[in-house]
């Protein structure tokens, strides 16, 4: 757990592919919400490492808000596919589709490139752009530089 700006997060990490995931379970993402809610956070990021097809490691990573509208979970996912310090490529999955209008949660889900940043390295990014982030306007105070 986090705060930072007066923003709330958390980051968990599962050993599991997020395709994997979703399959299994087609509610997984209320579940999140609802943990959010109960958490009182502005975003989750989500970690999974796993090995792919060829045998490989590989890491995903997933920004959960618990609102589809909501400001500091979209800003978050935005400046994560610009820092060229996680290497990440949109993943469309399922989740993504069962959200619509403004009333579910917001969800994102990354392929990420450098699968050597870890939550140690993530945490702090995560803070740093958190903490640039004006809570009641969703915007930044001022660029972030990765």
């Amino acid at each position: 757990y986090g705060i930072a700006n007066g923003l709330h997060f958390a980051i968990a990490s599962v050993p599991l592919r997020l395709e994997t995931w979703v399959k299994r379970d087609a509610k997984g993402l209320d579940a999140f919400r609802e943990f959010c809610q109960e958490e009182n956070l502005d975003a989750l990021v989500v970690m999974t490492s796993f090995q792919d097809s060829e045998g490989k490691f590989a890491r995903q990573l997933a920004i959960i808000g618990p609102e589809r509208s909501q400001g500091p979970a979209k800003a978050l996912a935005k400046e994560m596919e610009m820092s060229a310090k996680l290497e990440v490529k949109r993943l469309e999955l399922d989740w993504d589709k069962g959200v619509s209008g403004s009333k579910g949660p917001f969800f994102r889900a990354y392929n990420q490139g450098n699968v050597k940043s870890s939550r140690k390295q993530v945490m702090p990014l995560v803070n740093e752009i958190l903490a640039k982030l004006d809570k009641s306007k969703g915007m930044f105070f001022t660029p972030v530089k990765f």
